[in-house]
């Protein structure tokens, strides 16, 4: 399957793309920042499988959706229903089907545009202090125990633009009700950013997110 765009839309870019454009748009592709090109054919049995093995290498499938499901964790195969582009000199290819796309935007492949991107994600990293809390910033940690169903609360920084930083209240879990592997916020107010413990850990960081060690 192919879609072929040759039009001359303004900030539009097309293929064959140089190899500074392939890099670019592959960072920006990875970076989490924004929901990434796919394949309209991701979610099929061999593009899950693909995505599984990604993830689960070595592992059973069947034995692990059963093991979910037993977590109560409803439909826990749309956990691998998305299948990322990746960047070529022809344009975009799907690494498990024949889909190719042939065009991009342009600021996506701008090498400052994704410097500002690192920027963001480079920032200081703040240090929330309550003598109440047993606080800690193991992401890891954090995303193993939402992984098994905790909802955990955590501060992190709304805004640092003044001179003490504005920290917020969230509550970190894993959602049950969609393919997400993990929520960030509060009621009406998200922090969340690419499904995979990669972006989760990037916002944790660009958040200087700071967690209540649960006592198990």
């Amino acid at each position: 399957m192919e879609i072929i765009d040759k039009s001359e839309s303004s900030g539009m870019i097309h293929s064959p793309f140089t190899e500074d454009q392939i890099k670019n748009l592959n960072k920006y592709q990875d970076s989490g920042q924004f929901h990434p090109f796919t394949c309209p054919n991701d979610g099929d049995e061999k593009h899950v499988a693909f995505e599984f093995e990604k993830e689960h290498a070595g592992e059973d499938y069947e034995e692990y959706l059963k093991g979910e499901i037993e977590k109560g964790i409803p439909f826990p195969e749309m956990s691998f229903n998305q299948t990322s582009l990746v960047a070529t000199k022809d344009g975009w290819m799907c690494p498990v089907c024949d889909y190719k796309q042939y065009w991009a935007h342009e600021f996506m492949a701008d090498k400052k545009h994704n410097e500002e991107m690192d920027k963001c994600l480079n920032a200081p990293i703040h240090t929330f202090i309550n003598p109440g809390f047993n606080l800690s910033t193991d992401y890891k940690l954090l995303w193993d125990l939402i992984q098994k169903g905790q909802r955990i609360p955590a501060w992190l920084v709304y805004t640092d633009e003044y001179k003490e930083p504005i920290w917020d209240i969230v509550e970190v879990k894993k959602s049950i009700w969609t393919d997400c592997k993990y929520s960030i916020g509060v009621r009406g107010i998200g922090y969340e950013n690419k499904q995979t413990f990669e972006g989760f850990e990037m916002v944790c960081k660009k958040y200087s997110l700071h967690f209540v060690l649960p006592k198990i």
